[in-house]
């Protein structure tokens, strides 16, 4: 069991006392936490806030941002956990040095946000995308708006809020914001236009960014052109921070994607990988199946699909859609524990194009029988599905042997997984969603 720092002990026994000389009676573990956060923002007045929130894509965007305002700055940033109590317990590691603190914000219930703005008090905001996503908390897109802009709105006049001009319900936010707005897209009128939109044969996010009279190419690791608004947001306010454009060109160009997020892998064997297993919200499905087109001349395709969240009424329905969607772009559509009878699926679309399998380990031996060097497999589905190790022996590594482990976290985060002796390559990853991060690796 690793043990607490003193110096942690002694800041929370401290601010124990200090509550409760203020409030006379004892601080629960949360009421602590947001005591502590509190106190500890109110210290940090020279270090510039970034909060950045959206349905889609956030998490990409702060950390490319992260990355390309380390090219001058001191920036720490806190990714992938984004709910208020950890913002407040990261606060605390933000030191007097960092001229940049990038954070993440769920948005994933009503008032969320409130609470996060009031604790981080951000000095610019990017709100990426909004969809029909945590639908069981709102129960429809407009409550999630009206979350969203929360952000938009708390932003004071004298700092920056960035907008997708692309995506209606957010460019609807901009009469909301008392900071100067400024747009992003490929819509003519945005302040930065991106331009020329494709991706290279190597899979790579390429475009044109245009703001007043410049145009600077830019080309990042990002495999997804759906990926468009939060690298042209990060490009943004980095350049709005002061950073020239051309510099963030080569300093994007080594930017690498996080694990988990629609990144690509081109296997030893000729086959290739897509993995998006981080989540996979009914809403946004269409936006990873799409990913596939890119490979318009590779045969198979396949798509292995574990749960989907965040969608109303009954499974059955959607799975048929979803199948549809799905077999008009893959030739192969593999289902990890669907919760629902699949046998009319399987009907409609014949046994050899709709497979069901309980056991990841499953997959992975039909796979080894049934593929070919020109595979294309798109592993989609939540963190509770574990798809990302089916790349475990594929990447040269053990395979898991504690399925179902039982675990909540991503096996890119897991000592059983891809944190294993030789699995340096993702501890970016795991140090964005245990603490704070200052630099990255």
């Amino acid at each position: 069991m690793q043990l607490m720092p003193m110096k942690f002990i002694k800041e929370r026994v401290i601010g124990k006392l200090g509550f409760m000389l203020c409030q006379r009676r004892k601080p629960s573990r949360e009421e602590l936490d947001f005591w502590l956060g509190s106190r500890a923002r109110r210290r940090l007045g020279n270090s510039r806030f970034i909060g950045v929130t959206g349905s889609a894509g956030k998490s990409t965007c702060s950390s490319l941002l992260h990355h390309l305002l380390s090219e001058r700055y001191i920036v720490a940033a806190s990714l992938i956990e984004n709910t208020p109590r950890v913002l407040a317990r990261r606060l605390c590691q933000v030191e007097r040095k960092d001229a940049f603190v990038v954070m993440e914000m769920s948005g994933h219930e009503a008032g969320v946000l409130d609470r996060s703005c009031a604790l981080v008090q951000p000095e610019m905001g990017i709100v990426i995308s909004v969809s029909n996503d945590h639908y069981a908390n709102f129960r429809g897109i407009d409550n999630v708006i009206k979350e969203k802009s929360t952000l938009v709105s708390t932003v004071a006049a004298s700092g920056r809020v960035f907008i997708n001009s692309d995506d209606p319900a957010v460019l609807g936010m901009a009469p909301l914001a008392q900071a100067k707005v400024i747009t992003f897209g490929c819509s003519q009128g945005s302040d930065y236009q991106a331009q020329r939109v494709r991706l290279d044969d190597d899979g790579n996010l390429c475009f044109d960014c245009c703001y007043k009279s410049e145009l600077v190419s830019f080309k990042l690791a990002l495999f997804g052109l759906h990926f468009l608004p939060s690298a042209l947001a990060a490009i943004a306010c980095a350049n709005q921070c002061g950073i020239p454009l051309e510099v963030l060109k080569s300093q994007a160009e080594s930017y690498t994607s996080l694990p988990g997020r629609c990144d690509l892998y081109q296997l030893m064997d000729g086959r290739t990988v897509i993995c998006d297993t981080v989540k996979a919200p009914y809403s946004t499905l269409g936006l990873a199946i799409g990913a596939l087109d890119a490979f318009p001349r590779s045969r198979p395709r396949r798509i292995v699909l574990g749960n989907i969240s965040d969608y109303p009424g009954a499974f059955g329905p959607k799975l048929r859609r979803i199948a549809v969607q799905a077999l008009a772009v893959a030739d192969q559509l593999i289902l990890h524990r669907p919760p629902g009878d699949v046998d009319r699926l399987i009907a409609k679309h014949g046994s050899d194009k709709v497979k069901v399998f309980d056991r990841v380990s499953d997959i992975q031996e039909f796979l080894g029988e049934n593929g070919t060097p020109n595979d294309v497999l798109l592993l989609k589905g939540s963190s509770v599905n574990h798809l990302e190790s089916l790349l475990l022996p594929w990447l040269g590594r053990a395979p898991c042997d504690r399925e179902p482990c039982g675990f909540k976290h991503s096996c890119f985060s897991c000592q059983y997984g891809f944190l294993m002796p030789g699995g340096r390559d993702f501890l970016k990853y795991h140090e964005y969603k245990n603490g704070l991060v200052r630099k990255v690796i």
